[in-house]
């Protein structure tokens, strides 16, 4: 956006655009019909981000984004205080990709067969990549629809992600500092997280397509039996959780069935269907 100035608004006719942008000032990027699949933006070079943003306050909005073979549809890059709405990511690596950026909103975005994943947040082990709000968010047919990178033992992962959004139409759980919670069958969740939770119990949840089905991070004393996961990368992962257990839970086609961080006192029973059943990493790095 070399000829515009900060505080600016871009709004984008119509049509089909060929590039790669890079957003490194306060600029409201939107499309003027409001309908990204009339505002359409393809990779120009498909190894790069199509909107790599570097600024903060930042709002992109209304587009279709599409064909970044191995970069992302939306990048943003260490920044804060951005809103990314009513967009579609298709067919990139990654549909939107938070690389340690906090204070963010991600809302009414869907994205779609993304060969890697639909949404990846990448923490680090300050309070960065936390703090993002997501709302309304669709994810479906990505190979991982979901993903938080979870290498780093320290990071914060307080993020604020609610029942709306949701991978292949089923909802996520992302749970902070909640104790005490039930999730059966009825919840129908699509991928679980629980953060700093106590005594939770997760039982007979199908999960699929992400890239962690059930994650514990900094949670004890909770129970998951019983749940079938299938085609995600990690089938469970525990980080930093100790005095868990986990009984009758079917692994099938998952990279790793379950995989265990600095994480004590667990009991844990899988039945491992094409996955390697348990590894135990200092780091996943």
């Amino acid at each position: 956006m070399i000829n515009s100035n900060n505080g600016d608004i871009i709004l984008v006719n119509t049509g089909t655009y060929i590039e790669n942008v890079d957003v490194d000032k306060k600029l409201t990027i939107t499309s003027k019909s409001g309908n990204p699949e009339d505002t359409i933006v393809q990779a120009l070079s498909p190894g790069d981000h199509i909107f790599h943003v570097t600024a903060n306050n930042v709002t992109i909005k209304g587009f279709s984004l599409k064909n970044s073979i191995s970069g992302s549809g939306i990048y943003l890059d260490s920044v804060q205080y951005n809103t990314i709405a009513n967009n579609h990511l298709q067919a990139n690596e990654i549909g939107i990709h938070l690389w340690h950026a906090n204070n963010n909103i991600l809302i009414n975005n869907t994205a779609s067969d993304n060969s890697w994943a639909g949404i990846r947040l990448f923490p680090d082990d300050s309070e960065l990549a936390s703090n993002n709000t997501l709302v309304n968010n669709t994810m479906v047919n990505n190979t991982y629809n979901f993903e938080i990178y979870i290498a780093y033992r320290n990071a914060s992962m307080r993020n604020n992600i609610d029942t709306t959004n949701t991978v292949n139409g089923k909802p996520v759980y992302y749970l902070v500092n909640v104790s005490n919670v039930a999730l059966n069958s009825a919840s129908n969740a699509g991928a679980i997280y629980c953060i700093n939770c106590q005594n939770m119990s997760i039982k007979d949840q199908v999960l699929q397509n992400n890239s962690q089905a059930i994650f514990l991070f900094n949670t004890s004393n909770s129970r998951f039996d019983s749940n079938i996961l299938s085609n995600n990368y990690f089938g469970i992962v525990l980080v930093n959780s100790d005095n868990n257990t986990g009984l009758n839970n079917i692994a099938v086609n998952n990279i790793v069935g379950i995989g265990i961080v600095a994480s004590t006192d667990n009991y844990l029973t899988l039945t491992p269907i094409f996955c390697r059943e348990y590894v135990e990493f200092e780091s996943f790095i």
